[in-house]
């Protein structure tokens, strides 16, 4: 295992993926001083990686993402658009932390979690998971929003519950069976909403 720190902070006009540049055409990427960036771990675009934040495994950091604190993301976990993970917050296995969600706390977010649209996730009792459900074996996230309270997202659809619920046919047995208890479960553990957080307009889904 090869290790990269960084003393000052460094930009990489192609990317960087340990301490080789990756060959595509991207903007400057910054790597902060006592960040780390292990393994096949790979930042790219204008993403930032500061404080001692870690990329490791074959993670991925990129678009206009930012980490920072004592963050680490890991495996096959990806922190994409403006996203941000920050405080003691872990991302690992194969999930997903996109759109303008952040990630804080020491919540983790792990297994095949998607965390997008204005995700904010303080704690891990701020998100849940169900699956693999349905003919797909989709794995659906429920997740803290702070524009519409909860997002789910399942496949490469997202927004709110009564979005979901309206979609459901008679086919859908399943998800009509666990979605609603899950939403009740979510809506009872997770970090109160701010109420001006939640009455803001509902767009940029």
């Amino acid at each position: 295992m090869k290790l990269v720190e960084l003393n000052d902070t460094d930009s990489f006009p192609y990317g960087y993926r340990n301490d080789w540049m990756k060959r595509e055409k991207s903007p400057d990427v910054r790597v902060a001083k006592t960040a780390s960036v292990v393994d096949n771990a790979c930042v790219m675009g204008s993403a930032s990686v500061m404080d001692n934040a870690c990329v490791m495994g074959s993670a991925s950091v990129m678009d206009n993402a930012c980490v920072g604190g004592n963050t680490s993301v890991m495996d096959n976990a990806s922190v994409m658009g403006s996203a941000s993970v920050m405080g003691n917050a872990r991302v690992g296995d194969s999930a997903i932390v996109g759109g303008r969600s952040s990630v804080g706390g020491s919540a983790l977010v792990r297994g095949n979690a998607r965390v997008v649209g204005n995700g904010e996730l303080q704690a891990t009792s701020d998100y849940i998971t169900i699956g693999p459900i349905g003919t797909r074996q989709d794995t659906i996230t429920l997740h803290r929003d702070t524009k519409i309270g909860v997002r789910i997202n399942a496949g490469c659809w997202s927004g709110s519950f009564d979005e979901f619920m309206a979609r459901l046919t008679d086919e859908h047995d399943d998800y009509s069976a666990m979605i609603p208890a899950a939403h009740a479960l979510l809506l009872k553990r997770m970090t109160p909403l701010v109420a001006q957080e939640a009455d803001e307009p509902k767009e940029d889904r």
